[in-house]
């Protein structure tokens, strides 16, 4: 057995020599990024992704009644997610939000899961719809006040005021022309 310098036994040495796989450890955490990526909608994810969409609906919009998203939750399921482009932001295999493009450059939702919320999922998501486009729309509740401000934080800027069909809901189109 190899003897550690200073340490008359093993027992002496082993919280020296931890203290040193630790540290080596802890440089090496640092020094290897988590596997970050915004990719395309796969087929078989549309279930997880719109029990993300219920979940962050319920939080972000608790001013509209919550049978009314969980009414929308099937529609969601077989038209809106299907039938848009659909960016997934993933980390370490789970998605963390999406971003889905209902018509060429509108922004038909952006969703980010309550645990990673204010931690870029949102910003990182607007980006790669900008460099899609050189224009983007959106609407947004006016009572969604957290979305709004995030939204001008991001460069969009509100164009009209109106109410929404489906909840009578205050709502403000929103757009970002580069």
């Amino acid at each position: 057995m190899h003897k550690i310098k200073g340490a008359a036994s093993y027992n002496e040495a082993a919280p020296f020599a931890y203290g040193r796989i630790n540290r080596h450890f802890s440089e090496f955490s640092k020094q290897t990024e988590v596997k970050k990526v915004i990719r395309l909608m796969k087929k078989e994810e549309i279930k997880e992704l719109a029990a993300l969409w219920l979940n962050s609906s319920l939080t972000a919009h608790d001013f509209v009644p919550a049978e009314f998203w969980q009414e929308k939750l099937p529609l969601v399921q077989k038209e809106y997610l299907p039938g848009s482009i659909t960016y997934v932001y993933e980390k370490e295999g789970k998605a963390l939000g999406f971003l889905s493009l209902v018509k060429e450059n509108k922004i038909g939702g952006l969703f980010v899961d309550s645990t990673a919320q204010n931690k870029g999922v949102g910003y990182a998501l607007i980006e790669q719809a900008k460099r899609l486009f050189n224009f983007l729309e959106l609407d947004v509740y006016a009572r969604n006040e957290k979305a709004v401000h995030f939204y001008l934080r991001q460069g969009f800027q509100a164009v009209m005021v109106f109410k929404g069909e489906d909840t009578g809901e205050e709502s403000i189109k929103m757009r970002w022309i580069q």
